[in-house]
């Protein structure tokens, strides 16, 4: 089973409460970009970015996710824009990282310390049902606000 296989298998089992009224993996290239997870909870749809990485040997060394293609993050920033909901979920061994679609342009750059102090949410994987609620309600959660200074997308749109 590929990687991103096995987060998705993970992240269905942990939102399988009563507020998740739809929650699909969504295998399609057209449109290019388009996240891995569809998913409607307590009447508000969004989209996940599912990516599975290796830790460094160093912990000083940034969490590189070399299958983060430039139109998947352009999907996510526009959507994001729209004020759509868009979230990348890494994963990273045995810890759960997410992130809203603000941090499209840094994902990839940044180290296991820093990847725990940016994101919205983090678990880890033993005793993850316990995230259910604290998940469900960020995925909810108004983050949708254009992004700060300095995080807008590296090239023109």
């Amino acid at each position: 089973m590929p990687h991103e296989a096995k987060v998705w298998v993970r992240l269905k089992r942990l939102l399988s409460g009563p507020a998740v009224t739809h929650l699909e993996r969504v295998e399609c290239v057209i449109p290019p970009g388009l996240p891995d997870v569809h998913y409607i909870i307590n009447e508000v749809p969004g989209w996940i970015e599912l990516k599975d990485v290796d830790r460094p040997k160093r912990p000083t060394t940034p969490i590189r996710i070399d299958h983060f293609t430039k139109r998947q993050r352009l999907w996510l920033y526009r959507y994001g824009m729209s004020r759509g909901h868009a979230w990348i979920l890494v994963h990273v061994e045995d810890v759960n990282y997410l992130f809203d679609w603000r941090y499209c342009w840094v994902l990839g750059d940044l180290t296991e310390d820093e990847l725990m102090e940016e994101c919205a949410l983090w678990w880890t994987d033993k005793g993850s049902w316990i995230f259910f609620k604290p998940l469900a309600d960020t995925l909810c959660s108004g983050v949708v606000d254009p992004p700060a200074k300095g995080t807008k997308a590296p090239f023109k749109i």
